[in-house]
């Protein structure tokens, strides 16, 4: 048993470095190409263009999953567990219902576009602009659908080539966009980012070789409606963690207004996002590869060994962050977005909470059952929500640093009792108390590091 499960770790340890080498490299020129786009926009037109950028980014992102009804993550399993001939049915299926999906999706947010304008603006000023995303709405549904066939066929090379040239051609676009326009480009840049996606996958899409055999009628529908129930559990989960994000931002939009917001977005997206794409990443193999094991032993080795590597990969990337978030913040941005070093110094402490539990929340959606899953994200999106109003209310954008820490503790308790109920799955103590005396060790650097800088001022 010793042998076999030393064996399995040497062997995913190896596919999860290589998947985290391909598309980590995607996902860095991602990253890059985001941070000049913010950069340029943080230089033209200011932090209201960077506040903007980052309100309609998270909506199209909300409504995108709201309508997607989570198509990648619900059909990737189905693709990913057939056999061939009939991987290549099913696949058929996938895109198709991607489509009405699409439509569906543009439909409802031309619809919303009023009610979006005024909520987040209080005023229907707006209601142009939202409207005008329902065809990013729409391109980014089709996207989904047909990553999702790549990703069950594990071409994952392709999904890799589109990325890498489709996000420098969207930022070639938007450079004179962003220079002529100003504030005025935020959602011309987000459609046409979109379209060249969608292009590219078309390109590339996934082509059966001969004759497959189609799913019709009943059985069509069945298939449907297994990615139907499931996709509107993990849609309503979506929903909420987006919605708890969108939540936040108006508070802060309302209490400090947009600048404020713009503040607080360059802090999420330092604390959050542009560290994200090691996890995402890494997703790309780990989540088909869960999707095709039904034992808990097996499960929970995978797991801890996601786990490890994960934490050896995060904390490093946490410790250089604390340090330098000074002069990351000059270079991402500009001297008026010193406020956010607080923030992300102490947001860094999070970081391998937030691994351990990306780990365990992924063998949740391996498994199928949507209402555990919308369980445990409905409560991260209540406490988180409930812990960030309460960070920045007490001590503004460092308290939001502050109340990162303690929403990802929570979460990952959350996430371990789920498993060990539900699947009979847990994580090896020495990989749990790995995590917690990272985040622990990382958060007495933090306050040092804070401490230090506020006496240096």
């Amino acid at each position: 048993m010793a042998t076999l499960t030393t064996t399995l770790r040497k062997r995913i340890t190896g596919r999860i470095l290589r998947s985290l080498a391909v598309f980590g490299s995607v996902e860095m020129l991602t990253m890059c190409c985001n941070v000049v786009r913010t950069k340029l926009i943080a230089l033209w037109v200011g932090t209201a263009g960077v506040g903007l950028m980052g309100l309609f980014s998270t909506a199209l992102e909300m409504l995108s999953q709201l309508t997607q009804l989570s198509l990648r993550t619900v059909t990737v399993r189905d693709i990913a567990a057939a056999d061939s001939r009939r991987r290549t049915a099913i696949s058929k299926s996938v895109a198709l219902y991607g489509l009405l999906l699409a439509a569906g999706g543009a439909a409802v947010t031309a619809l919303l576009a009023p009610l979006l304008s005024a909520l987040t603006f209080g005023n229907l000023g707006y209601t142009w602009a939202f409207a005008a995303l329902a065809l990013a709405v729409a391109a980014t549904t089709y996207t989904s659908a047909q990553s999702a066939i790549l990703q069950g066929h594990s071409l994952l090379r392709r999904i890799a080539i589109a990325s890498a040239i489709g996000v420098p051609v969207s930022l070639a676009a938007a450079i004179p966009m962003i220079y002529y326009w100003r504030i005025l480009s935020i959602i011309p840049i987000i459609i046409v980012y979109t379209l060249v996606m969608a292009t590219l996958f078309f390109t590339l899409r996934y082509r059966p070789d001969g004759e497959a055999p189609h799913i019709r009628g009943r059985q069509r529908r069945e298939l449907w409606g297994s990615f139907a129930r499931l996709g509107m559990y993990l849609s309503m989960a979506s929903a909420l963690t987006y919605g708890a994000s969108y939540l936040l931002m108006s508070y802060i939009n309302h209490r400090a207004g947009t600048s404020e917001m713009g503040l607080y977005q360059a802090g999420y997206s330092l604390s959050v996002r542009y560290v994200g794409i090691i996890f995402t990443a890494m997703a790309m193999e780990y989540y088909p590869r869960l999707a095709g094991v039904d034992s808990p032993w097996r499960i929970s080795v995978m797991m801890s060994r996601q786990t490890s590597v994960s934490l050896a990969v995060i904390a490093p990337c946490a410790v250089a962050m604390m340090l330098l978030a000074p002069w990351i913040v000059d270079l991402l941005y500009t001297g008026s977005f010193h406020p956010v070093v607080p923030m992300v110094t102490f947001a860094a402490a999070s970081l391998p909470l937030r691994a351990w539990s990306w780990a365990m929340g992924f063998v949740v959606l391996a498994g199928g059952n949507g209402r555990i899953y919308l369980f445990a994200e409905a409560m991260s999106a209540i406490i988180g929500t409930a812990l960030n109003i309460t960070g920045y209310a007490l001590a503004g954008l460092t308290g939001l640093g502050i109340s990162f820490i303690l929403w990802y503790a929570i979460y990952s308790l959350i996430e371990v009792w789920l498993l060990r109920r539900y699947y009979g799955v847990t994580t090896a103590p020495r990989v749990a108390i790995l995590a917690l005396t990272c985040s622990a060790a990382l958060l007495a650097l933090g306050i040092a590091i804070f401490c230090w800088r506020e006496v240096a001022i």
